[in-house]
């Protein structure tokens, strides 16, 4: 029996596919067209062949693809965002990368943010991802997070909040390939007029912007990604990148530093290289700086970065552009350093080192959802909709023991899009992780990867287990948001 769209609870959220009279929304009318012919078996049956899909990259054992699998589902239904709305999100994007990366340069350089009073200097010192080591450093095009990604979610209301910034090493870019070959292969016809905007460059798009940080001539710059050796899912990630641009995934035993540079030990030969992607924290980079025992960094990596020898991205300090409690700070950094009110708004951000501001979340937990301020995943956040009095407790505890580690913001009730639960279409919250890639210029990839929650209640929708993944159609034909 084909899908009865009749029957989908459309009026429970905001659904960015179904309006509240249970029509398509302008410019998901032919996904919704194409998914009313579908059955329950051939639901299931594309559900379970996407498993399958691969773009055909990576020759990794296991691949992304089997990893995603296991531990955040394929879901074949993709989300559809108007290119009106996205070219908004775009300049937003845009702008809050430039305020972020015109922050890292002052922080690290004459920090006027600081002495005008913008941004608290305790917020600074009590942040594990300040590098005060790194002041006086000069980036290439004084750009300091190469590769970004920035979390949106659209609340209940229609708006479309950023959730955080992540300008450390943020994942989930061979995911957005991966989704686009699987939908690719399952909705064929209706690629075929153009309309959905391509992420299949990706991958050229970040090489171009990598070599374009390099001293040498961008076309012969010498690339690779530093990862940390191990077979993990990051590690996994990186090195399927790797490939996807033609360079090669080396550990720090590859490497070694002379008052020249950096070199790549290759048959018995040095090869200079130029630019570093690294997929390792900063605390790992450089064994002679931070852990001597560690065998995943290289010895001496950042006195050749401070030196100008090589280019790392991102580069060391980036991280704390992305703390919780410098998010707060964000639309102020736009009109201090650009003269502009935020075109993305922030969620409304709790500081718990403040007494008046902790005991309104203590008082209001059932309604927050609670963050360490470098943490991510579900250890380091409480749901507070979802979570038991135990938990509750246990949190606020850890928040009055260490009021500067956590923020808290109002739990937003997250839109909704179609996805195949148990052979049918039901309604999921979604959140979107976007990228962005700056050397020379900056690029922003169309759509990005949807993360989803598959179960009920839902969790903290991102990358942990009980979330699953579609992909995101930018489609070039005027619509109205949601």
């Amino acid at each position: 029996m084909p899908v009865n769209w009749s029957s989908y609870p459309h009026r429970r959220h905001l659904d960015e596919m179904i309006d509240p009279s249970g029509q398509p929304r302008p410019g998901t009318e032919p996904l919704v067209d194409f998914l009313r012919t579908l059955g329950k078996h051939q639901l299931r049956f594309h559900k379970e062949s996407a498993r399958h899909l691969s773009p055909g990259v990576s020759t990794l054992s296991p691949p992304p693809s089997g990893e995603s699998d296991t531990g955040n589902p394929f879901d074949i239904v993709p989300r559809v965002i108007g290119s009106d709305e996205w070219q908004r999100v775009e300049k937003g994007l845009r702008q809050r990368m430039t305020a972020l990366n015109l922050f890292l340069c002052d922080l690290y350089g004459p920090r006027k943010i600081v002495t005008d009073n913008i941004l608290p200097e305790e917020i600074l010192l009590s942040s594990k991802s300040y590098r005060p080591a790194c002041s006086g450093a000069r980036p290439p095009f004084e750009v300091w997070a190469n590769v970004c990604c920035c979390d949106l979610l659209r609340d209940r209301d229609g708006t479309l909040y950023v959730l955080e910034d992540n300008l450390r090493q943020p994942s989930g870019g061979a995911l957005l390939l991966e989704n686009r070959f699987r939908s690719r292969q399952i909705f064929r016809k209706l690629f075929e007029d153009g309309a959905i905007l391509p992420v299949e460059d990706y991958p050229g798009q970040l090489l171009a912007q990598l070599r374009s940080l390099s001293r040498e001539d961008g076309k012969t710059a010498n690339v690779v990604i530093l990862t940390s050796g191990q077979n993990r899912s990051e590690s996994l990630e990186y090195r399927y990148l790797a490939q996807a641009m033609g360079i090669d995934a080396v550990d720090g035993s590859e490497l070694v530093v002379s008052d020249a540079g950096v070199f790549r030990r290759k048959q018995r030969t040095l090869q200079k290289v130029d630019v570093i992607y690294r997929s390792i924290g900063d605390d790992l980079l450089d064994p002679e700086h931070c852990f001597p025992d560690s065998s995943v960094g290289v010895n001496g990596l950042l006195q050749a970065w401070h030196a100008g020898n090589v280019v790392l991205c991102n580069a060391p300090g980036a991280g704390i552009a992305d703390d919780k409690a410098v998010y707060a700070f964000v639309p102020k950094m736009i009109a201090y350093y650009l003269g502009e009110e935020a075109i993305l708004p922030n969620v409304q951000t709790f500081h718990c080192r403040d007494p008046r501001e902790q005991s309104h979340v203590l008082a209001h937990l059932r309604d927050m959802v609670v963050k360490s301020r470098q943490g991510s995943g579900p250890r380091n956040m409480l749901n507070g909709p979802t979570s038991t009095r135990e938990q509750r407790e246990a949190f606020a505890a850890r928040i009055k023991q260490h009021p500067h580690h956590y923020v808290a913001q109002p739990a937003l009730v997250p839109s909704t899009q179609p996805t195949v639960v148990g052979g049918r279409l039901e309604p999921r919250p979604v959140e979107l992780r976007t990228f962005i890639v700056q050397g020379k210029s900056l690029e922003v990839a169309p759509g990005g990867v949807t993360r989803v929650g598959l179960v009920k209640p839902a969790p903290i929708i991102n990358f942990s287990p009980g979330n699953g993944i579609k992909d995101t159609w930018v489609v070039d034909i005027p619509c109205p948001e949601p």
